[in-house]
């Protein structure tokens, strides 16, 4: 059982991205995806967030970068099987 942290190799990286990670997991999260429709907001940021849904477009998932853990393996499975 292990974690997957992927990234494109066209991904820019400027911070450290553990916090955030860090934060998702505790709060439950089994997989966690970047998004091109939503954008950090300055609520988002004071608030110790990365980006909040509330000022999005709407949930578009983007793969090019990703956390995958062992307790999102079955949605891995049935995603890889659809």
């Amino acid at each position: 059982n292990v974690s997957l942290l992927f990234s494109d190799a066209d991904v820019a990286i400027v911070g450290d991205p553990a916090f955030f990670l860090v934060a998702a997991l505790r709060c439950g999260a089994d997989l966690l995806f970047h998004t091109d429709g939503f954008g950090a907001s300055a609520d988002a940021v004071r608030g110790g967030l990365l980006e909040s849904p509330a000022f999005g477009f709407g949930p578009e998932l983007n793969t090019g970068f990703f956390l995958l853990t062992p307790a999102a393996r079955q949605l891995a499975q049935e995603w890889d099987r659809a």
